[in-house]
């Protein structure tokens, strides 16, 4: 899963981490419990946004949000990295509706990618590829072909979000 220059092709969605350092115990046992009953009780309708105005949005980032909701992780291609994506949404929405929008967002616009390579930016649009219920990866739909032909992809690709 290497690139020629020995760096990892993907790169896996985090969960956000605090900084418990002026808790006392009580305060980060109660952290630890919240934190650990939101992603082993998973409630994606208890989410909700509100409407936001459509802008640039930083895409590992909110991969990593959706993540958080769904608890699907996301392998996120090296060219897509820094990436951007225009979104926002007209409506408020729940959590599991917030991530269905922005997995179609990324899939049917033009997104901000970087290519290693060629040391340059183009834009593309971006395929979600289911390869485990709780998996996926995200890779440029230009750079497709290469990743199935050096055997980093094997899923299905997706026809739209939770497909």
């Amino acid at each position: 899963m290497n690139r020629a220059d020995g760096e990892p092709r993907f790169k896996a969605t985090t969960y956000a981490t605090a900084d418990l350092s002026g808790l006392n115990l009580v305060q980060r046992f109660s952290w630890y419990l919240r934190d650990y009953f939101q992603r082993a009780k998973r409630n994606p309708a208890a989410y909700s946004f509100p409407s936001s105005p459509v802008r640039l949005c930083m895409i590992e980032g909110l991969l990593s949000q959706c993540m958080e909701i769904s608890g699907t992780k996301y392998l996120i291609a090296v060219e897509v990295l820094g990436g951007t994506v225009e979104f926002g949404c007209t409506n408020s929405l729940n959590g599991t509706q917030w991530v269905a929008a922005f997995e179609t967002a990324v899939t049917n616009q033009n997104v901000f990618c970087y290519d290693q390579a060629a040391k340059s930016h183009f834009q593309d649009t971006l395929v979600l590829l289911r390869e485990g219920k709780k998996l996926v990866k995200v890779v440029p739909r230009s750079k497709l072909s290469e990743y199935k032909r050096v055997g980093l992809i094997k899923g299905t690709i997706s026809d739209g979000p939770g497909r």
